[in-house]
């Protein structure tokens, strides 16, 4: 009985160690995570919710984040800066990872940032593969990210789960460049939007909520 008992064990204890297997990743100061395979990353809007290292099942995994910190606006006077939220996907099995951002130290770096957001994952110091977008959430001075993410994934963009086929013909280049609306538009028209969402982003509460009540005033 004790020999079959330990001969169970033994084929068991490969599966053991699959099941433990998982995906780790480490997040840098200043990156709030907004939400994680679809739930709750449990941002703060006070900013004490920083998670240095989150845990993910092997598999694809989904991230929707922003940099969130103190900078430079000008001269010794620093103000609160938040990114757009960045939403990305990657695939991985049984590895370390590292989310690697900018050190945006002032407003305008800030503002750039914004243009054109630029980030890295991180495998031993080597680029690991990832799709990536922006996450558009329009005039929303308090956006629910959780319902926001959802309706990402429903279109099939780039980013979302929906998009996925496999990490061959998916995830093999390093980084796919964002878009910041999912569905077809003039060029004309996607650029006014993603310059009224840049600088609304930028505006303090009185004014988003001055242009808020102007914009419903005047739309037709």
């Amino acid at each position: 009985m004790k020999l079959k008992q330990i001969a169970l064990a033994t084929m068991l204890l490969p599966l053991a160690s699959a099941a433990a297997a998982q995906v780790t990743m480490e997040i840098p100061k200043g990156v709030q995570l907004l939400v994680v395979n679809g739930q709750d990353g449990g941002y703060s809007i006070f900013g004490f919710d920083h998670q240095p290292e989150i845990t993910l099942p092997d598999g694809t995994n989904q991230l929707a984040f922003r940099i969130a910190k103190a900078v430079r606006e000008t001269g010794s006077k620093k103000t609160k800066y938040k990114s757009v939220p960045i939403i990305a996907r990657f695939d991985g099995s049984n590895t370390h990872l590292k989310l690697e951002v900018p050190n945006i130290k002032t407003l305008d770096e800030g503002r750039n940032f914004n243009k054109a957001p630029s980030f890295m994952i991180k495998e031993s110091g080597k680029d690991y593969p990832f799709a990536y977008d922006t996450l558009a959430v329009g005039f929303d001075l308090a956006p629910d990210f959780t319902r926001e993410v959802e309706k990402y994934n429903q279109s099939g963009a780039i980013a979302s789960t929906a998009a996925y086929v496999s990490t061959t013909n998916t995830l093999s280049t390093a980084v796919v460049q964002p878009t910041t609306n999912t569905s077809p538009q003039p060029a004309e028209s996607k650029k006014a939007e993603m310059m009224l969402q840049h600088w609304f982003n930028q505006a303090d509460e009185k004014t988003k909520k001055k242009f808020l009540s102007w914009a419903i005033t005047n739309i037709n």
